[in-house]
């Protein structure tokens, strides 16, 4: 039996923003793949930077040659750090908790960890543009599990469908995965994609539960 009941259930919170036009292709949940990767980080705006190697998990390479696609894995990084993968292309996709008490690789340990499973998420838009394209609601999340040897068939999660028509220009959509009815599940056995519009900064609120 859940030790969480609805009013208790954990919530982690993280704020995405693409710092590019272009749109790129983010995993969310990365399942068994191997993510980790030395990176650097330069501080300072003009010569001599300081320059420091650090571990990422935010490396595409083995979902890629599982034959997906994907241009970044979601890991922590916050705007104002200048962090750089190991072929010297600077992440695009920025990731950073809304608390500093849960990092995004905490979060996905806790899931692996713990037995639990993403069952909502909140997806608030937080442009601040006078008349906000909301573009994040018009992509779908792509779900799969997580495999060795083949790739398993996708399910795909169209943020579209959860906005409020009574409601048209709400900042937020609220996904309800117990609602649907395909029993997607978001956990450590599954690869979960979004495509980032160019320059969109928004936050979802993960939801917990068994």
């Amino acid at each position: 039996m859940s030790n969480f009941n609805k009013a208790t259930r954990p919530v982690a919170s993280f704020i995405f923003r693409n710092t590019e036009s272009a749109s790129h292709r983010l995993c969310l949940f990365p399942g068994h793949f191997m993510t980790a990767t030395t990176i650097t980080q330069v501080y300072g705006q003009s010569t001599p930077f300081t320059v420091k190697s650090l571990l990422s998990y935010a490396d595409p390479t083995a979902i890629i040659a599982a034959g997906y696609s994907c241009d970044q894995v979601a890991d922590d990084f916050s705007l104002s750090e200048n962090l750089k993968d190991s072929s010297g292309a600077e992440y695009k996709v920025k990731v950073s908790p809304k608390s500093p008490a849960t990092r995004y690789r905490d979060f996905l340990n806790y899931i692996k960890s713990s037995g639990l499973k993403v069952v909502k998420m909140r997806i608030t838009d937080l442009s601040t543009s006078a008349n906000p394209s909301r573009d994040i609601f018009q992509q779908c999340i792509e779900v799969t599990q997580s495999s060795i040897g083949s790739k398993a068939g996708s399910d795909f999660v169209q943020l579209s469908s959860y906005i409020n028509p009574a409601n048209f220009l709400q900042n937020f959509i609220d996904v309800d995965l117990e609602k649907d009815e395909r029993n997607l599940s978001l956990d450590e056995t599954t690869l979960a994609f979004l495509d980032i519009p160019g320059n969109a900064h928004f936050q979802i609120d993960f939801t917990l539960a068994e």
